[in-house]
């Protein structure tokens, strides 16, 4: 016989985590990250819409970044369960970043609530961290065999007819787009036309420098949506891909550093220490 004691109810059945009352599963649920928190709320619909609220309560759901979920986990995440979460949130309405990083299993359909959004103002589709290395700069995953892993499964035809809705929406609030890799090694026409599209809507939503104030000239908002430089395409020149403040030519030098590994750019206040 074990020596480990069950802890058991008053039927004799090992006690469970669903035996918890809600109160302490919604105060342990507070120390989660907010997309393992998500997760959890999703993990107990079958106990109550009173649990979770609970657990999903007195958190302001602005943002949403699944770089903190375990890859082993947001990689089995499906576009159901990705709709399911942001409906939980209300992020149609609540939602102002989105990183969907590690979670190479959707297809891109669960971005469909935002469709002609005006509220969501980062939205990062790179299936990576914002500090992680990309496949292509020399990054080696676990049990590397000298093949490429699985490309993700995101698809250019299923997402963008929701990007070009949401900038071709008046008063819409979008001004980072992190795209995939794998889009820029082989730009279709259709990717190409809408990055034209969304530079075209930069330059006219216009935006102030967060270190001088000055307003930022036409080309200083400037996305790159040439096929020739694919390297870099739909790469963001002036804006820190973290916070998302905006920095003029003048002063992005001193302000902004840029990472050839992560082909993205911080500011001296979010770079990674060492940058």
């Amino acid at each position: 016989m074990s020596k480990r004691r069950k802890i058991c109810n008053g039927a004799g059945r090992a006690a469970q985590l669903m035996d918890l009352p809600d109160a302490a599963l919604a105060h342990a649920a507070g120390y989660l990250a907010l997309p393992s928190r998500t997760i959890f709320a999703l993990a107990v619909e079958g106990q109550g819409e009173d649990l979770q609220k609970k657990i999903l309560s007195n958190t302001k759901w602005t943002a949403l970044d699944f770089s903190s979920v375990e890859k082993s986990l947001a990689s089995r995440l499906t576009d159901d369960d990705i709709e399911q979460i942001l409906l939980l949130i209300d992020a149609a309405t609540n939602l102002k970043a989105l990183n969907l990083a590690g979670c190479v299993n959707v297809t891109g359909v669960c971005l469909k609530m935002f469709r002609s959004s005006t509220e969501l103002e980062q939205l990062d589709i790179s299936l990576v961290g914002q500090h992680v290395r990309r496949f292509g700069c020399s990054y080696q995953p676990p049990n590397y065999t000298g093949r490429p892993p699985p490309g993700p499964r995101l698809s250019e035809a299923k997402v963008l007819p929701y990007l070009n809705s949401i900038i071709l929406t008046g008063g819409t609030s979008l001004k980072l787009l992190v795209i995939p890799e794998k889009w820029c090694k082989d730009p279709g026409g259709d990717l190409c036309r809408f990055l034209r599209r969304y530079n075209a809507y930069l330059k006219r939503r216009g935006c102030t420098c967060s270190s001088c104030g000055e307003r930022l000239r036409e080309w200083e908002r400037d996305v790159n949506y040439r096929s020739d430089f694919a390297s870099y395409l739909g790469y963001h020149y002036n804006i820190c891909y973290t916070c998302s403040k905006h920095f003029c030519n003048g002063c992005k030098s001193k302000k902004l550093k840029h990472c050839s590994a992560t082909m993205r750019v911080h500011c001296t206040e979010c770079a990674p220490r060492g940058a």
